[in-house]
Order: C-alpha cells, then structure tokens, then sequence
C-alpha cells in the first residue's frame, strides 16, 4: 500500500503533524512562550538545597497545551453510528441511502467517504453487488477489525500511479441484522503533499466513527468452539511425519483463538484462515456442521467440536 496514503484501515489512530494542523486553514500549533524562571542568587539556592528539593514546575492547567486541538463537528446519523470531521475541508452531503464526506481541498477528482446502511443483507452479498462494474478479479481482500473490535470485510482495487488515478475502498460489516457500509473514492493529484493532507482528513472522518450500540455480530455463530482432533484425524495426522499438527483447535467469539500443538500458537481466524498473531503460522479450514478440517501440509485434518 502507497506510503502517502493511509485513509483504510483505519482502526489505527492518526498521528497528526503541524504540517497537516495547518491543512485547509486552520491554525498552526502555537509555540511554547513561557519566559525561564529568573536565577536565584547564590545563597539562596545554597539554602534551598539544605532544607528541601527544587520544586518541581506547576503543571500547565487544561487547554494550555501547545499545540491546539483542531476544531472538529460532530456528525450523528439516525441509523446510530456518529463521526467527527473538520468544517473547513470537509463537506456533508445527506442523500436518501447514503451521507458523503467530500474532501473540499486541494484534490484531483473526487475524494470522499460515503457512510450507509443496508438492511436484510450480508456483507460479501453487498459487496459483491457494489463492485459488479469493476474487474473484481483484480481486487485486493481481507478481513479484520474495523472501528474497535467489529468485525468487517475490505475490499480495494489496486493502486495506480499518477495524476488522477483514481482509487476506491469498500469496507462492509455486519450491523443490526443489516450491513454497515464505507465507500471511500479517492483521485490522486500526483503532489504527496497534497495527496497526504486529503488522505488525514478522510481517514479522521473514518477513524472518529463511533456507534451508540453495534450490536451483536452473529453471522460467524457457527465458528466458535473448542475442536479436538479425532480419530480420522489421528490417522490424518500420522501421515505427516515430522510435522506439529495441531491436536485441538480454539476459536473465541472475538476472532482470537489457540492452536495447540507441540506449542500454543495465538491466532486469528478469518472466514477462511486462522493466522498466527506473533508467528508465521497460517492455514486454511473449513467448518462442516460441528466438524472443523485445518488444512496442513496439504491434508485436511478433523477436528470435532
């Protein structure tokens, strides 16, 4: 991913530079105008140094910080989910299926963020629906946290290079029986500063998302569980010589897991992969009913829930 723009994934925060507080006018940072403290005299800091230590500097009281915080506003939907974006470049546009945040500065074509919510789907089903026009065997996928511990689904298409090439992410989660989803459109003016500066506000919109109450994910239900191999999978296993395959698989609600073998390995599991957190460890499975098959070494071995 180009290293001038970091609008996705987004559940990281956004470090902000002096540079990017001066995007689109707002005001520099001010700097530190306190006057140094005047010198004791000798005797005095003799004396100060036999009866106590030299306090220490007050410290300075709320909102004197240095730096000063952008002015931000406040968008809340109906539909429960709340973002915040600077005024000064950033535009709201409410339409009856969507509401956009369009990037006002300095942009090659359009550059926004649309926000909607789509009842009574899945997400893969949206998102394939939303893609049918692109050449959707080029476009990137994952999967994974998105605006706290919400698990969503991503797909990009790939980056270009030069002035206007044109960009576009979609992220889609499982919402209220519904699907939340994040359409973000972005033309690349070829100038890194400029292409940086629209990428921090966008990606501030996305990153301050919030929700009053997401409710709860239940379209991986089936997945988790305790699943310890059997017998066919004792057997599986014995054929691959020399190989650590794992004897009991564990999937929590929230995505994490353990595969235990000769060591416990933390993972992650995905639709389609569980991947190790800190390891190189990643293989594909599938779930059957209560049945589980971790493909290793080209074998899919059970396990039993």
């Amino acid at each position: 991913m180009k290293k001038t723009m970091k609008i996705f994934m987004a559940a990281a925060a956004i470090v902000l530079s002096a540079a990017v507080f001066s995007a689109c006018g707002s005001g520099q940072p001010a700097g530190n105008t306190a006057a140094p403290a005047e010198e004791s005299t000798a005797a005095e800091a003799e004396s100060q140094e036999e009866t106590e230590p030299a306090e220490a500097e007050s410290p300075e009281k709320p909102g004197s910080a240095e730096a000063e915080e952008p002015d931000m506003e406040t968008y809340s939907s109906k539909d429960g989910w709340s973002v915040k974006y600077r005024q000064e470049c950033i535009r709201v546009e409410e339409a009856e299926e969507e509401v956009q945040f369009v990037y006002t500065g300095e942009c090659a074509g359009s550059c926004l963020t649309s926000v909607s919510v789509i009842p009574d789907r899945q997400p893969q089903e949206v998102l394939t629906e939303r893609t049918e026009d692109l050449d959707r065997e080029t476009l990137l996928r994952e999967e994974g946290y998105f605006a706290g511990d919400h698990w969503a689904l991503f797909e990009q298409t790939p980056w270009e290079e030069g002035e206007g090439a044109a960009h576009e992410e979609f992220i889609a989660a499982e919402y209220h029986g519904g699907v939340l989803l994040v359409d973000t459109l972005v033309h690349l003016s070829g100038d890194e500063a400029a292409d940086m500066k629209m990428s921090d506000m966008l990606a501030e919109v996305l990153d301050s998302m919030e929700f009053k109450n997401f409710g709860a994910q239940t379209m991986y239900d089936y997945v988790p569980g305790t699943y310890a191999r059997t017998e066919t999978g004792e057997e599986q296993a014995a054929g691959l010589k020399d190989k650590d395959i794992p004897v009991s698989v564990v999937l929590n609600p929230d995505h994490t897991g353990v595969v235990t073998g000769e060591t416990e390995i933390p993972v992650l599991w995905y639709t389609w992969k569980l991947v190790g957190t800190d390891s190189d460890f990643s293989h594909e499975y599938s779930i059957e009913g209560d049945s589980l098959y971790l493909e290793m070494d080209g074998e899919w071995i059970e396990y039993q829930k």
